[in-house]
């Protein structure tokens, strides 16, 4: 959890750290934020990550993976699409995980879980339609309206937002 805290608070010196000393302890079933390793160019890892047997465990094309985290403003719904095939057969992750590995790769599906999406990692969906539907339709655009926009966040004109 202190590793995705840190993580979370764009501390990544700090959150490599205390991954790297767990890693020295014998922890091997650390939960890590991908893009963490994509980011700071941690090949390895990230494939050691993305293979344990709760996540992709038996899929092939890890290396592929890797390179959609590295580049992830570019068209990858045939990675993903493979990925939610492989873990329909194999049943090994939550919706909530699956959706944490695929949004920042542009799976852009509305969230069932509106906590998570204001996950760091996920900025990648909260500049999609779906984000600003489901902001829509739950009545926090009326709210932030009446009350202020989140730091992240900011009107567009009479009728739109963005946020970060």
């Amino acid at each position: 959890n202190q590793i995705g805290a840190l993580s979370d608070l764009r501390r990544d010196a700090e959150a490599l750290t205390v991954y790297r000393k767990a890693l020295d302890a014998g922890m091997s079933n650390i939960q890590i934020n991908l893009v963490l390793l994509a980011k700071h160019g941690l090949e390895n890892e990230f494939k050691l990550h993305s293979g344990r047997t709760d996540v992709l465990f038996g899929w092939r094309r890890h290396s592929e993976l890797y390179e959609a985290y590295r580049n992830p403003y570019k068209d990858h719904q045939e990675l993903i699409a493979d990925i939610r095939s492989f873990n329909q057969k194999s049943g090994k992750m939550t919706d909530v995980d699956l959706a944490l590995l695929l949004i920042p790769i542009g799976a852009n599906e509305t969230m069932s879980d509106s906590n998570i999406m204001w996950n760091p990692t996920l900025n990648r969906y909260r500049q999609t339609a779906a984000f600003k539907t489901q902001i829509r339709g739950s009545g926090v655009l009326d709210y932030w309206r009446k009350q202020g926009f989140p730091a992240q966040c900011k009107p567009v004109g009479n009728d739109d937002f963005e946020c970060k």
